[in-house]
């Protein structure tokens, strides 16, 4: 499924780039660990991910979805402004 998909590429960074593979990785698990009702798992790649998209310096492929990951992730939690 979608969660073993992103280990994979989380495995195999090489295969499009260390930084961007492990990003898109990231987000792809988190978007999974959210589906699969897993929200500090979730947070902790949206986490992660976020600081490498400030390293690669801003926008990212899939942004839209690291950032809803991370409001569902949150909201799980409890942790709602």
């Amino acid at each position: 499924g979608a969660l073993a998909d992103a280990e994979a590429v989380l495995g195999h960074p090489s295969a499009v780039g260390f930084a961007p593979g492990e990003l898109l990785g990231r987000i792809a698990r988190a978007c999974a660990l959210v589906a699969l009702g897993r929200p500090a798992d979730a947070l902790r790649d949206c986490e992660r991910a976020l600081d490498l998209r400030r390293i690669l310096g801003g926008t990212v492929e899939f942004e839209s979805d690291l950032l809803r990951a991370h409001r569902d992730a949150l909201a799980a939690l409890g942790r709602t402004r």
